[in-house]
C-alpha cells in the first residue's frame, strides 16, 4: 500500500507517493515546511510515485543528453526517449546503486524507481523530485535558479554565480551589515512572474545550508557575482541582463519548448527586476555598495 503526500512550493502543489512503511518526514525532511493539504490530481504540477520493487531499465532508443557530477558524491545522467526523460542519479562509488527517475515530456507524470538494493537515499530522490520540479513550472512562467537570496526591508536580493563565486559569502555579507537582513534560501530559490512583478519564493533545496524558509519576497534586484580584486557595480538592461541570468536558470537546453518559454520569462525579468554583475572582494564594502546601486 502506498500513502500520498502533498507539497506547495512557490504556489505550485505536487504530490509524492511512497510505500505507507516510509517515513518521509526522515526521508525528505527539508519538504515538511511545505506540507499541504490534498488538492484535485488535475490541480497537481506533477504526480510523482517512489517505487522500490520494480527493476530500472531504458528503452533501446534512449540517447544520453548529458552527465555531471552534482557534488563529489553523486552523478547525474540524463537521457531522452520518444516519450520523454530519463533522469539516473548514481553514488560515484558504487554506480549500481542508482535511483532512476521516469518522466513523460512535461514533467507531470514521474515514476522513480530505487536502484539495486532497493535503498531510496533522500538526498538522490530530493535531488531528482528538483530536477523534476525546476522543468514543469517553466511553462507557468516560474523558474528554479542557481542562486542565493537574502530578504531586506520587504525586498529580496538574489545574488548568481558559478559554483564557488563567492554567492552565499556576498549574502552573508549583506546580512552581517544590515540590520534585519535574513537569508532565504541558498541554492534553489524559485521566481516567478505574477501581474508583472518577480517574486522570489524559498524551496526545499538550499543545497549545503539548512534554510528551508516557505516565504516569498518581491524581488528588488538580482546580481551576478564575479570575484575581483577591487568593487565594482555594472548595470545591465536587455540582452546583457538577460545573459546575465539564463545560465543560472535550470533548462535542459536541449528541449526546445522549454528553453523559448523559459526565455520568454526571462524577458519579462529582466524588464521588470534591476539586473547587474557585482564584481567584489569577500568584503562588506561590497554588499554596501551593491545595495546602494539597487537603491539609486
Amino acid at each position: 500500500m502506498n500513502k500520498t503526500y502533498y507539497y506547495r512550493v512557490a504556489g505550485f502543489v505536487f504530490r509524492i507517493s511512497v510505500n505507507e512503511k516510509t517515513d518521509i518526514h526522515e526521508l525528505l525532511p527539508s519538504f515538511s515546511p511545505f506540507a499541504c493539504d490534498r488538492v484535485p490530481d488535475e490541480c497537481c504540477l506533477f504526480r510523482c510515485r517512489v517505487v522500490c520493487d520494480a527493476p530500472a531499465s531504458r528503452p533501446d532508443e534512449c540517447h544520453l543528453i548529458t552527465e555531471e557530477s552534482t557534488d563529489h558524491s553523486n552523478t547525474i545522467r540524463l537521457w531522452k526517449h520518444g516519450n520523454g526523460y530519463i533522469v539516473e542519479s548514481s553514488v560515484i562509488m558504487n554506480p549500481e546503486n542508482k535511483l532512476s527517475m521516469y518522466a513523460d515530456a512535461s514533467f507531470t507524470d514521474i515514476c522513480i524507481v530505487a536502484g539495486r538494493d532497493g535503498e531510496c537515499g533522500g538526498t538522490a530522490l530530493s535531488n531528482l523530485i528538483r530536477i523534476a520540479y525546476s522543468q514543469a513550472i517553466i511553462p507557468h512562467r516560474a523558474v528554479s535558479l542557481h542562486a542565493s537570496t537574502v530578504c531586506l526591508d520587504g525586498g529580496a536580493y538574489i545574488f548568481m554565480g558559478r559554483s564557488g563565486a563567492g554567492k552565499s559569502t556576498h549574502s552573508g555579507l549583506w546580512m552581517k551589515c544590515f540590520e534585519g537582513c535574513e537569508l532565504l534560501n541558498d541554492d534553489n530559490p524559485v521566481i516567478c512572474m505574477e501581474d508583472g512583478i518577480v517574486t522570489v519564493y524559498g524551496t526545499p533545496w538550499s543545497g549545503k545550508t539548512a534554510c528551508y524558509r516557505n516565504m516569498s519576497c518581491r524581488v528588488r534586484g538580482i546580481a551576478l557575482i564575479r570575484q575581483r580584486s577591487e568593487n565594482r557595480f555594472i548595470h545591465c538592461e536587455d540582452v546583457q541582463a538577460f545573459t546575465v541570468l539564463l545560465p543560472g536558470c535550470s533548462v535542459i537546453r536541449g528541449d526546445r519548448a522549454l528553453h523559448d518559454t523559459l526565455c520568454d520569462t526571462l524577458t519579462e525579468v529582466v524588464a521588470a527586476v534591476r539586473v547587474g554583475v557585482m564584481e567584489c572582494l569577500p568584503d562588506e564594502e561590497a554588499a554596501r555598495l551593491c545595495r546602494r546601486n539597487f537603491s539609486d
